[in-house]
Parts: C-alpha cells; sequence; structure tokens
C-alpha cells in the first residue's frame, strides 16, 4: 500500500477539526451573532507549537529542532514526530502567512500526538517532519 494513502487513511479522523479560535459575539440584546473563526497570529501559532512539543502528550515522541531564522528574526522550525522507517516532510505557511495551511499543520501535530491507537501505529511505522510556518515574514 502506499505510504501517502495508508497515512491518510490513518489520520482521516482528524481531517475535518481544523484547529483555529471560535469566537461568538454577542449583542447588546442578548442575542449571539453567528460564530466567526480567528486564526492563530504567526507567533501566537509558533509558541502553541512549541508548547504542544514540550508537553506530556508530545515530548516522548516529538523533537522541534531551528531550520533558520529569517532576516527579521522570525525562527523557522521543523517538528519530528515518529520513529518509522518512512519519511514524510510537509511544509505549510510557504506563501506568506496562508492562515488555513498552518492551522492544519498545527491539526496534524495536535493529531499526531494525541496518544490514539491509530496515530501510535503510524508513528511506528513513519517519521513526519512538519514545518508549520515555513514563511513568517511573506
Amino acid at each position: 500500500m502506499d505510504v501517502a494513502f495508508w497515512a491518510a487513511s490513518k489520520l482521516s479522523h482528524a481531517l475535518p477539526q481544523v484547529s483555529g479560535l471560535m469566537t461568538q459575539t454577542v449583542t447588546a440584546q442578548g442575542t449571539a451573532a453567528a460564530p466567526s473563526w480567528q486564526y492563530h497570529g504567526t507567533k501566537q501559532l509558533q509558541d502553541e507549537v512549541r508548547a504542544l512539543t514540550n508537553s506530556s502528550e508530545c515530548a516522548a515522541t516529538a523533537t522541534s529542532r531551528l531550520l533558520n531564522t529569517t532576516s527579521d528574526g522570525w525562527p523557522i522550525e521543523v517538528i519530528t514526530v515518529g520513529t518509522g522507517k518512512a519519511k514524510v516532510l510537509l511544509a505549510f505557511g510557504i506563501h506568506g502567512r496562508e492562515y488555513i495551511s498552518s492551522e492544519v499543520g498545527l491539526r496534524l501535530l495536535y493529531t499526531l500526538c494525541d496518544g490514539s491507537p491509530s496515530s501510535l501505529e503510524l508513528l511506528a511505522h513513519t517519521e513526519f517532519m512538519v514545518i508549520p510556518v515555513a514563511n513568517p515574514v511573506g
């Protein structure tokens, strides 16, 4: 079976759950407006990735490494999760600050670190290298 197809089938339960901050505004009359999504800012997303990588759920299987720093000081980090023979490199946020792609990368990291049987099996066969924000300055 193709490694990418196998990995996608193991993670398919996470695809509809894109990370983000959901907010709901309540009017002065007490009625709620339609919920809206706010994406993480670059620093907020990078901080959340670092916190996840250092958390008890993920620290045993994930490492973070600084790849480079932009000319204005933004870090570009790669998170490695898993120990398997198959290697997968995923880069998100390549064009400027593509908010949705970096949110998907963050959600993928949460899913890989959730400790579920499907994630543990996947990480035993696959090593993921994830760059959540490849181009933080655009």
